[in-house]
Formats: C-alpha cells, structure tokens, sequence
C-alpha cells in the first residue's frame, strides 16, 4: 500500500496530543467546495476533481488531511494539491469547486479520534485553547481548522482527526 502524502511542517513544541506546529510559508494549492452544507455531497465534488473530473482531464494523488472550516458562518472542504503537482493545479471544471492557498505559519494542533461532530469539536477546542494558554502561545486567529485524516467509510473509533488553529508566541 503506497504512503499518502501529508501537509509538511515542523513541530515547535509537543505534549501529548497537542503541538504548536510552523508550517511552511511556500504557498499549498487547496482545491475547495462550499458552502454546500452537506459534507458527503462536498466529498464527492471533491473527489470527482480529484480523480480526473477538471478540464485537463488530470488524476490527482491523494493526500491527506481534507480540511474543513468556516467562512462567514458557512462550512468549506478543502483537498491539498499535492506537492508535485503544484506547478500545474488543474482548473476544476465544477462550479462549486475553487483554488485557494493554505496560509503558513505557526499552528497549535489538537489530535483526537471518532467522530468529529460539533460536540466533540468544541470540547477538544477548549483542550486546545486551554493548552495553548499554558504554553505561552496566543491563539490569533479564527475559525479553527478541522483535519481529517480518514476516508468516511472508515470505522469511526479508528478515525484520526486534528483541529488546527493559528497562533503565535507570547
């Protein structure tokens, strides 16, 4: 089974399930859905684009996480472009799919697996934000960031999932 390629970046500090992470400031090409409101259906758009559906007729590799936030109270999926094939991103010949940059800098990060529903997101957003308060990190910005690392046909319990967030340090 071939390795899926992941976003880079370096670990600043860890403590258990929680990083502060820098990720690099060369741009990351994201091929984003939204504000669909379905997840499943912005998953399949995402995946049609993906897989060839784009007007030059290209497959993309996989890669891992999809991301999931928040824009003017509307929620957006987003696949990251693989590294190799930045150079030349397909243009997504679907209306509900656009090209957008995944902005570096420092991140603190939450892992934590299952399901990722609005409860369990904002518990372990707190975890985070609590976390990062300790550290001597200041969240900066909003909305977190949802990671998820696992295709929705996977066993929930096995799912890996992170909440990302920008920061900077104190």
């Amino acid at each position: 089974m071939s390795q899926i390629e992941q976003m880079e970046y370096t670990v600043i500090k860890k403590s258990g399930h929680f990083e502060v992470r820098e990720y690099p400031d060369t741009p990351v090409v994201l091929a984003e859905t939204g504000p669909d409101g379905d997840y499943r259906e912005a998953f399949r758009h995402l995946y049609a684009y993906i897989t060839g559906a784009n007007r030059q007729e290209i497959r993309l590799d996989m890669t891992a996480p999809v991301l999931q936030t928040e824009k003017e109270g509307q929620e957006f999926l987003a696949f990251v472009v693989p590294v190799m094939q930045q150079q030349m991103v397909p243009v997504p010949e679907d209306g509900s799919l656009t090209l957008d940059l995944f902005p570096g800098g420092l991140y603190g990060s939450v892992e934590f697996h299952g399901l990722a529903g609005e409860r369990s997101r904002q518990v372990h957003l707190k975890s985070l934000v609590d976390w990062l308060d300790d550290s001597d990190f200041d969240v900066t910005g909003a909305p977190e960031i949802l990671a998820l690392y696992d295709p929705p046909y996977k066993l929930p319990f096995l799912r890996h999932n992170e909440i990302l967030i920008p920061v900077r340090e104190r």
